[in-house]
């Protein structure tokens, strides 16, 4: 075996042990997260208690096999956690292979190919796709149907073949592409690279070209007959403020926005914040066992190996490495701007995490072109400039995999979490009505889960959002817990307050009714509560003062109706706006 291949090998071996330790910390099990309750509630049978398969999605109109495929995913959780967790990494894994792929049409280097692959093989900033949400799950498969969509379509217009294989390949490509938006549209304008990609390899011949825009027009024009007929009429695009094409509007408004949250989830809520903690935390977990001591120093003989039995430099390929490395930056860098205009055109959608996931494939591409250009600059004077950057690279992938081990285990930390908190209610409220509509309000929760951990403060415990701090959450749960369908929610975040803004009166004066988050709440059908040192406390009275210092107090009879005998209650003052 050569050293080259023995260097492969090494290379591979780094890949298995990098993904061991980042996403198998004790068994990588993370439970539900958030939305999964929701979702989760879809696809669940309130007689037995069990799972209730669904096929039809809750709003055909948005994403629909998105819709089918979340709810039965959540419900495999947690009883079928490892082979479901198991099976996303696997999808990841080959979107990690087919990106390999096209890093290798581009630019035939080994260098380049390795830097991809351990770029984008434990993506931290966009950790929520491979590890959190199971609604953040589908970004890997749209990912993966775009992926195996653009190899087609570049077989169609490069491959020196038969004009029925070439349109075999078209069709493959463009039916594949025609799927992402009903799974998940941030992937849509992707397709836009395919002629970039096309000119780079064909050396902008016509043909090739043009058989390019061919499929991409095909492509585009059901993309908008699928908006034009179906998306833009679904309450999910009218909730976020409707689509805005007004170029003025987007440059001057949506383009400086989602600049301003990219910078704060990649600085202050990225690296130099949660994910910084997060690796110290997976430090400590593996470091913390003999298995973890043994797959670190696995993974830095397999690290060393690489990098030593890798030659001094390597041109493989008949472009100059500049210049293909050039045209890797320029199509990564066109890929992750193309990703954020799904996001843009939609008036009120911001960038979150898991959003990032497609665009972090498109930065890995272009990182490794910078790289493959700085090696090749370096090497003129520096004849190790290859191993260097390769061994810069895997310590880069070791802190992304600690990285990653940290926010498994905060994720498993917040799933313990919410299920203490979820039994602690039902200990305080045995029992629910089911003839009548409950509503249900948590009150400034002790939610700091990671701090309880470690025993100290720490910013990880804003980093996830918990059970009761949504409406749609705290429903679901519940729901499934009591197995009613008769249960909602009112709810806010530790990073707000609930806001009452109205008191509806009867005819007699009496309260009736609290307008709360814009709901309107009978006070009959409330139970408020909150969470503090392991324990539920009921919260009645409610306690409200208006802008004048006045009070007003609320009895609520539920509470007391239904509530264990021995549970807490404490009045609680809160503000009327």
């Amino acid at each position: 075996m050569g050293k080259e291949k023995k260097s492969s090998v090494a290379v591979i071996i780094v890949c298995l042990l990098a993904i061991i330790l980042g996403f198998f910390l004790n068994g990588g099990k993370r439970g539900l997260n958030v939305d999964d309750y929701s979702h989760r509630a879809h696809a669940f049978d309130y007689a037995t208690g069990g799972w209730r398969p669904t096929l039809v999605p809750s709003q055909a109109n948005f994403r629909p096999i998105e819709g089918i495929l979340v709810p039965n995913l959540a419900h495999a959780l947690p009883r079928y956690e490892f082979p479901v967790r198991l099976a996303i990494l696997l999808v990841h894994v080959a979107n990690v292979a087919l990106l390999g792929l096209l890093a290798w049409r581009l630019v035939p280097n080994r260098l380049v190919l390795v830097a991809v692959l351990w770029l984008f093989l434990i993506p931290v900033l966009a950790n929520e796709a491979v590890v959190r949400f199971c609604s953040s799950a589908v970004y890997p498969p749209s990912l993966l149907v775009f992926m195996v969509g653009l190899h087609a379509s570049l077989n169609a217009c490069l491959r020196d073949t038969s004009t029925l294989k070439r349109a075999l390949f078209a069709v493959l490509g463009i039916g594949l592409w025609a799927i992402t938006p009903l799974i998940k549209e941030i992937v849509t304008f992707l397709v836009l690279v395919l002629p970039l990609i096309v000119g780079f390899l064909s050396g902008w011949k016509r043909k090739p070209l043009r058989r390019a825009f061919l499929i991409c027009a095909s492509t585009f024009a059901l993309f908008s007959a699928w908006y034009y007929f179906v998306l833009r009429h679904s309450y999910q695009v009218s909730r976020r403020g409707g689509v805005e094409f007004n170029l003025l509007f987007l440059f001057t408004q949506r383009v400086p926005a989602v600049l301003k949250r990219l910078v704060w989830l990649m600085g202050e809520w990225g690296f130099t914040g949660p994910l910084l903690e997060a690796m110290r935390l997976g430090i400590q977990e593996w470091m913390g066992t003999y298995w973890g001591w043994l797959l670190v120093l696995g993974f830095l003989v397999g690290l060393l190996a690489a990098v030593l039995l890798s030659q001094k430099e390597e041109r493989t390929g008949g472009a100059p490495d500049a210049a293909a490395c050039g045209s890797l930056l320029i199509t990564g860098a066109l890929w992750a701007a193309l990703v954020m205009c799904p996001i843009l055109v939609v008036r009120r959608q911001i960038v979150e995490i898991r959003t990032l996931y497609p665009a972090w494939a498109g930065l890995s591409l272009a990182i490794a072109g910078l790289l493959g250009l700085i090696t090749d600059a370096l090497s003129r004077w520096f004849s190790h400039a290859r191993r260097l950057v390769l061994l810069v690279l895997g310590m880069v992938l070791l802190a992304n995999a600690f990285t990653m081990a940290g926010l498994v285990r905060l994720y498993d930390l917040r799933w313990q979490w919410d299920q203490d908190q979820i039994r602690a209610f039902r200990q305080a409220i045995p029992e629910l009505p089911d003839a009548e509509p409950v509503w249900v309000m948590p009150v400034t929760l002790d939610e700091k889960c990671a701090s309880a951990y470690l025993g100290r403060s720490t910013m990880l415990d804003r980093y996830l959002m918990g059970v009761f701090e949504t409406p749609w959450s705290t429903s679901g749960a519940l729901s499934m817990e009591y197995r009613q369908q008769n249960i909602n929610a009112v709810a806010s975040h530790r990073w707000d307050r609930l806001h009452f803004t109205d008191l509806v009166r009867s005819p007699s004066g009496q309260i009736e009714s609290l307008v709360v988050q814009g709901s309107e709440v009978p006070v009959s059908s409330l139970i408020a509560f909150t969470f503090r040192e392991g324990e539920v406390i009921l919260l009645d009275p409610l306690v409200l003062v208006d802008s004048k210092g006045q009070e007003i107090v609320l009895d609520l009879a539920l509470a007391k109706r239904y509530s264990n005998p021995e549970a807490d209650r404490e009045a609680m003052r809160l503000p009327l706006d």
